[in-house]
Protein backbone atom coordinates (compact mmCIF):
# COMPACT_ATOMS: atom_id res chain seq x y z
CA UNK A 1 0.00 0.00 0.00
CA UNK A 2 1.30 3.43 -0.93
CA UNK A 3 0.57 6.16 1.56
CA UNK A 4 -0.87 9.37 0.16
CA UNK A 5 -0.10 12.64 1.87
CA UNK A 6 -1.58 16.10 1.38
CA UNK A 7 0.41 18.34 -0.95
CA UNK A 8 3.31 20.05 0.81
CA UNK A 9 2.95 17.75 3.84
CA UNK A 10 6.32 18.00 5.64
CA UNK A 11 8.71 15.19 4.78
CA UNK A 12 9.56 14.56 8.45
CA UNK A 13 5.90 13.95 9.25
CA UNK A 14 5.61 11.64 6.25
CA UNK A 15 8.51 9.65 7.66
CA UNK A 16 6.83 9.48 11.10
CA UNK A 17 3.59 8.18 9.59
CA UNK A 18 5.46 5.69 7.42
CA UNK A 19 7.45 4.44 10.42
CA UNK A 20 4.30 3.93 12.53
CA UNK A 21 2.22 2.01 10.00
CA UNK A 22 3.98 -1.40 10.28
CA UNK A 23 3.65 -1.49 14.09
CA UNK A 24 0.05 -0.30 14.01
CA UNK A 25 -0.75 -2.87 11.33
CA UNK A 26 0.49 -5.60 13.70
CA UNK A 27 -1.91 -4.37 16.37
CA UNK A 28 -4.89 -3.45 14.21
CA UNK A 29 -4.48 -6.12 11.46
CA UNK A 30 -5.67 -3.57 8.90
CA UNK A 31 -3.15 -1.50 6.97
CA UNK A 32 -5.67 1.15 5.90
CA UNK A 33 -6.85 1.69 9.46
CA UNK A 34 -3.23 1.64 10.68
CA UNK A 35 -2.25 4.39 8.23
CA UNK A 36 -5.25 6.51 9.30
CA UNK A 37 -4.34 6.11 12.98
CA UNK A 38 -0.67 6.88 12.26
CA UNK A 39 -1.61 10.04 10.38
CA UNK A 40 -3.95 11.12 13.20
CA UNK A 41 -1.26 10.50 15.84
CA UNK A 42 1.32 12.52 13.92
CA UNK A 43 -1.17 15.36 13.52
CA UNK A 44 -1.88 15.25 17.29
CA UNK A 45 1.86 15.43 17.98
CA UNK A 46 2.21 18.24 15.48
CA UNK A 47 -0.46 20.27 17.27
CA UNK A 48 0.84 19.47 20.76
CA UNK A 49 4.43 20.41 19.98
CA UNK A 50 3.97 23.07 17.31
CA UNK A 51 7.05 25.25 17.09
CA UNK A 52 9.16 22.95 19.27
CA UNK A 53 12.42 21.38 18.29
CA UNK A 54 12.28 17.75 19.36
CA UNK A 55 15.18 15.43 20.08
CA UNK A 56 14.75 11.68 20.09
CA UNK A 57 17.58 10.01 21.99
CA UNK A 58 18.82 6.67 20.74
CA UNK A 59 17.39 5.06 23.85
CA UNK A 60 20.61 3.34 24.78
CA UNK A 61 21.16 5.28 27.99
CA UNK A 62 19.59 2.62 30.19
CA UNK A 63 21.94 0.07 28.66
CA UNK A 64 25.03 2.29 28.87
CA UNK A 65 26.59 0.43 31.82
CA UNK A 66 26.12 -2.94 30.11
CA UNK A 67 27.49 -1.57 26.83
CA UNK A 68 30.48 -0.01 28.60
CA UNK A 69 31.25 -3.33 30.33
CA UNK A 70 31.03 -5.14 26.99
CA UNK A 71 33.37 -2.60 25.35
CA UNK A 72 35.90 -3.02 28.13
CA UNK A 73 35.61 -6.81 27.91
CA UNK A 74 36.12 -6.71 24.11
CA UNK A 75 39.01 -4.24 24.23
CA UNK A 76 42.34 -5.89 23.37
CA UNK A 77 44.56 -2.82 23.57
CA UNK A 78 44.46 -2.02 19.87
CA UNK A 79 40.91 -2.43 18.53
CA UNK A 80 39.46 1.05 19.08
CA UNK A 81 38.14 1.35 15.51
CA UNK A 82 36.61 -2.14 15.57
CA UNK A 83 34.77 -1.32 18.81
CA UNK A 84 33.57 1.97 17.35
CA UNK A 85 31.97 0.14 14.44
CA UNK A 86 30.62 -2.74 16.53
CA UNK A 87 28.95 -0.53 19.12
CA UNK A 88 28.01 2.27 16.70
CA UNK A 89 29.83 4.89 18.75
CA UNK A 90 32.32 7.53 17.73
CA UNK A 91 35.96 6.61 17.92
CA UNK A 92 36.43 9.52 20.33
CA UNK A 93 33.81 8.07 22.69
CA UNK A 94 35.49 4.65 22.64
CA UNK A 95 38.79 6.32 23.58
CA UNK A 96 37.00 8.18 26.37
CA UNK A 97 35.51 4.98 27.81
CA UNK A 98 38.88 3.19 27.73
CA UNK A 99 40.77 6.20 29.16
CA UNK A 100 38.22 6.68 31.95
CA UNK A 101 38.68 3.04 32.93
CA UNK A 102 42.47 3.39 32.86
CA UNK A 103 42.21 6.42 35.18
CA UNK A 104 40.08 4.43 37.62
CA UNK A 105 42.67 1.66 37.69
CA UNK A 106 45.59 4.05 38.23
Amino acid sequence: MTLKFPPDYPETFQEFVTAMVPRLTQVLSDEVQASEVAFALVEDLRQAFIGCLLYFPRGTHKYAAERKAAILRDFNGHNYKELSVKYKLTLQYIYQIINDEKKKGA
